[in-house]
């Protein structure tokens, strides 16, 4: 990492020497006074000097900008398990908690309604279970024998209590 450094560094003064070289060149073409000369390479010497240790202070930053970015990398990744645990904690207590399916064919059941009035009941019914497919159940109204036109979701449904009838 230190070489990387230097050769930037010095990279840099090439630069600038390269620009104090084409000032002497250009001044000797040129009919100019030895004070000019002297004052342009001192204003570039003064410049360089600042830029340089401006470039310096640059690199030496982005040196533990480096540094600093392992001890970040590691906090990252300490985070990540950590965020990898809490997220698979969730997932098995939403599992473990979810409301199991207890709906049976041949049961009596309530099905929820979508549009009603004030004071209309939420569920209607009670409809039997005719055949269940994953999450939802096929109903027939026991009374006509009709079954519903469309399956219904099992989120959508109640057990309906005989006793309160």
């Amino acid at each position: 990492m230190n070489k990387i450094l230097e050769n930037k560094i010095d990279t840099y003064i090439n630069n600038n020497n390269y620009q104090v070289n084409a000032i002497n060149h250009k001044d000797s073409c040129s009919n100019e006074s030895a004070n000019e000369i002297e004052q342009e390479q001192n204003e570039i010497n003064t410049k360089g000097n600042k830029e340089i240790s401006e470039f310096k202070k640059e690199v030496l930053e982005d040196h533990f900008i480096n540094l600093n970015a392992e001890e970040y990398i590691k906090d990252r990744d300490n985070s990540r398990k950590i965020i990898m645990k809490n997220e698979f904690s969730n997932t098995t207590e939403k599992y473990a908690t979810k409301k199991q399916n207890e709906i049976k064919i041949g049961e009596l059941v309530k099905v929820k309604k979508f549009s009603r009035y004030k004071l209309d009941p939420y569920f209607v019914g009670p409809y039997q279970v005719v055949k269940k497919k994953f999450n939802t159940v096929q109903l027939m109204d026991p009374d006509t024998h009709t079954c519903l036109e469309r399956p219904v979701h099992l989120k959508n449904i109640i057990k309906f209590n005989t006793t309160n009838v």
